[in-house]
């Protein structure tokens, strides 16, 4: 047996019973063109993904989408989405940890002495690698954490925005 769409799942896994007929009437899709969808058939428009993420009260399948479907998203290697699960925030705490303890890495002191000319030169390369892959990491984590806040997680109270996002 083959194995079950991402699209399909989704439309079983949702709280009320939801049917092709259903979902064709909230999307406007039709329903042969769902079926399609949902069996492999067919790849889905960005515009059906769009639609059928609000249809779905589910807002990881449009990035789900774009890493793993788009040619686009594909290209420019945007971040996988593992299945449709919701990601453990425990997960994300780890992977924050362990990028900012690889952070220890970076003399600090030999950052400020590479940027005082605003330029890298070959002596400084290393240096300037290491601090770039461990701020590469940083923003993956809160990345992660951010979708993880995106998915409506936070259950019960309201959380403050950053000063920067205002």
């Amino acid at each position: 047996m083959a194995e079950e769409s991402v699209y399909r799942r989704i439309r079983k896994n949702m709280d009320e019973k939801n049917s092709l007929d259903d979902i064709s009437l909230k999307t406007g899709i039709p329903k042969d063109t769902l079926g399609d969808i949902e069996r492999g058939y067919r790849k889905p428009a960005p515009e059906d993904v769009v639609v059928l993420s609000d249809a779905y009260d589910n807002k990881r399948l449009c990035r789900w989408y774009c890493a793993s479907e788009c040619p686009v998203g594909q290209r420019l290697g945007l971040p996988k989405v593992d299945g449709l699960e919701k990601e453990q925030l425990g997960l994300i705490a780890l992977s924050l940890i362990d990028s900012i303890n690889s952070l220890q890495k970076v003399n600090i002191e030999r950052v400020v002495e590479i940027s005082k000319d605003g330029l890298i030169d070959v002596t400084e390369t290393d240096d300037y690698t290491t601090l770039k892959k461990s701020l590469r990491k940083i923003s993956k984590a809160y990345n992660a954490l951010l979708r993880w806040e995106e998915d409506g997680n936070i259950i019960g109270c309201e959380v403050p925005k950053d000063k920067d996002e205002e």
